[in-house]
């Protein structure tokens, strides 16, 4: 089960995966779908940091062409949204991390090898 604030469907790729009984998703058992939320959770992660990263370019292409005082509040919001990001983000690392180390016959070693490969896309 999890829970989302909006109505979007940000595990769209992981139904889809089940439903076409894809890879290991269906036989891996509950902590590969562990991991297939995470994972898919992280990735969105990205596509936000994309969308920052244009904002910034954008900031920074008003600065050079016409400078004025609402560049600095835009940049200002776009740090304060940085921060919000980074103290989201964090809280999923140490989730993996925690599941990476803990004994649990739910986490095989396989799943830890692609929870590994997670928590690396987390730490960058």
């Amino acid at each position: 089960m999890s829970f989302e604030e909006t109505h979007a469907e940000h595990f769209e790729a992981v139904k889809a995966r089940l439903t076409a009984s894809k890879g290991a998703i269906r036989t891996a058992g509950p902590g590969y779908m562990c991991y297939a939320l995470s994972d898919t959770i992280i990735d969105t992660y990205f596509v936000l940091l994309a969308k920052l990263g244009d904002e910034l370019d954008t900031i920074e292409d008003r600065l050079y062409s016409n400078a004025d005082k609402t560049i600095m509040y835009d940049a200002q919001q776009l740090k304060r949204t940085l921060i919000i990001l980074r103290r989201i983000t964090w809280p999923e690392r140490d989730k993996i991390n925690d599941t990476l180390r803990t004994e649990n016959p739910l986490i095989t070693a396989e799943v830890k090898m692609f929870l590994r490969d997670a928590y690396d896309h987390c730490i960058r």
